[in-house]
């Protein structure tokens, strides 16, 4: 729980009304509106936006792994306003990258060090840029996610069976949130 909060500032931007103005934040909230649009006509993997580029269609679901879209989309669907989807969708994120690197951290070392480290990766400058002045939402989401592709694949070499099914979900769910972040992790 102390943990939960103690990260709430790097989210901060987030919490005010609208969403902050990034570098990407509106291209990723356009992608969103467009998966909605598809999703509430029927289409539940589209590969088609047919009212981006000025109503002439583009296949930016074929290009771009849309997961983090999907994230808020969700959130969208329990019947909350989409910008306040995005904005759980990122304090979300900002969660999830603490307790991944927590739990990675506890795992190798022990405890403090998992509060060390889970701190030190949520406020790591790299981490505050690409959340707060680029928006990177889909990149964001990798990132969240790397801790515990770390840990799956840890475990799944010491030998415990079960955390390969772990490791591999973790590995698609990178793959499907940033197509550039996952291949510089794969050489980690």
């Amino acid at each position: 729980m102390a943990l939960s909060l103690a990260v709430l500032p790097a989210a901060s931007p987030y919490f005010g009304e609208g969403l902050p103005r990034t570098n990407d934040v509106f291209p990723h909230l356009y992608r969103v509106v467009a998966l909605d649009r598809l999703v509430q006509s029927g289409s539940l993997w589209p590969r088609w936006s047919p009212d981006m580029v000025h109503g002439y269609g583009y296949p930016v679901f074929n290009f771009f792994p849309s997961l983090s879209h999907w994230v808020v989309e969700l959130f969208h669907l329990t019947g909350l306003p989409m910008t306040m989807a995005y904005r759980l969708t990122v304090l979300l994120q900002a969660w999830v990258t603490a307790w991944g690197m927590f739990f990675l951290g506890r795992r190798l070392v022990n405890a403090a060090a998992g509060w060390v480290a889970a701190l030190a990766y949520v406020y790591s400058p790299y981490l505050l840029y690409d959340s707060i002045i680029r928006g990177g939402l889909p990149e964001a989401q990798a990132l969240a996610l790397f801790p515990f592709l770390l840990l799956t694949i840890w475990h799944a070499a010491q030998g415990q069976k079960r955390w390969i099914a772990a490791a591999a979900f973790t590995s698609c769910a990178m793959l499907l949130s940033h197509p550039i972040v996952y291949p510089i992790f794969l050489f980690i």
